[in-house]
């Protein structure tokens, strides 16, 4: 509602009142806060550390992310980059899958890069990057979680794997390895 007030030099004063219904536009309104809060509360879930960011700054973090970074929670990463967060050897690699996702407007496969917690150590990550509509610019949702034993886990596996095929090479005698159907493995 809006009103003007209207002077008339041969009679009263009156009031010009003007009004428009902003039904329709307080529910889309609302439609959206309603939509935006389970979107929060979704993501706030997730097992995996998740951030939206538009050109490296950081729009929204959830917590996990905040745990995985060891800061005190998700809003102390709000406002900061993630170059903050990316070991200074990824940064020229993440720049351009920031471009290439930008300009095709499709996810990134999976891709391990190496990150700096808040109090300095590094760690493993594997992270998976996804257009993200927000706002003016299209930003980036990173989904990420820690594989640094995993990697270790693997790499002390390939070391054993090569010392036992080294070893089994090296024997004067022939080693077969079969499994309970009697099939050869090894």
């Amino acid at each position: 509602v809006t009103a003007f007030p209207l002077t008339q030099s041969d009679s009263e004063d009156s009031v010009l009142v003007l009004f428009q219904d902003i039904t329709e536009r307080k529910q889309q309104q609302q439609a959206l806060l309603e939509r935006e809060a389970r979107f929060r509360q979704l993501v706030s879930l997730l097992p995996d550390a998740t951030i939206i960011h538009r050109n490296g700054e950081i729009l929204f973090a959830n917590e996990t992310a905040a745990q995985l970074l060891r800061v005190d929670s998700a809003e102390d990463i709000v406002g900061l980059t993630i170059f903050d967060f990316l070991h200074p050897d990824e940064h020229e690699k993440v720049r351009a899958r920031m471009k290439i996702i930008l300009q095709t407007s499709k996810p990134l496969s999976p891709e391990n890069e190496y990150i700096v917690r808040s109090d300095g150590e590094i760690f493993l990550a594997e992270t998976i990057a996804f257009p993200f509509e927000g706002g003016d610019e299209n930003a980036i949702l990173v989904v990420f979680h820690d594989v640094t034993e995993r990697d270790r886990m693997l790499k002390a596996l390939e070391k054993s794997e090569a010392k036992f095929r080294m070893l089994a090479e090296l024997l004067p005698a022939s080693v077969f390895i079969v499994n309970e159907e009697g099939q050869l493995l090894y």
